[in-house]
């Protein structure tokens, strides 16, 4: 990607070519209400299993609000690495 430093308005600004940076992937999702507490850790150690063997994957965090909304984030190296992973997964 192209990155621009500079706030335009107080200095020019400059232009780093090829720029890679850490890629945030974030879902919001609640579970089906007939989900058990074994299924909720056994997809939760596929997803894990899955995401550790994908390149780029950096780290994956799972939270949990008191409303039941969850929210997975998935840190990846590029966003070229998020997308294949996302494709792959879909298969």
């Amino acid at each position: 990607g192209r990155v621009c430093f500079g706030d335009h308005q107080h200095q020019p600004p400059f232009f780093m070519e090829n720029v890679q940076y850490p890629v945030l992937e974030v879902a919001l999702f609640r579970l089906n209400e007939n989900a058990t507490a074994q299924d909720v850790e056994a997809t939760m150690g596929a997803v894990a299993h899955f995401l550790r063997q994908q390149p780029g994957f950096i780290r994956w965090r799972h939270a949990v609000e008191p409303s039941g909304t969850r929210m997975d984030v998935a840190e990846w190296a590029s966003l070229d690495e998020a997308k294949a992973a996302a494709e792959k997964a879909m298969q």
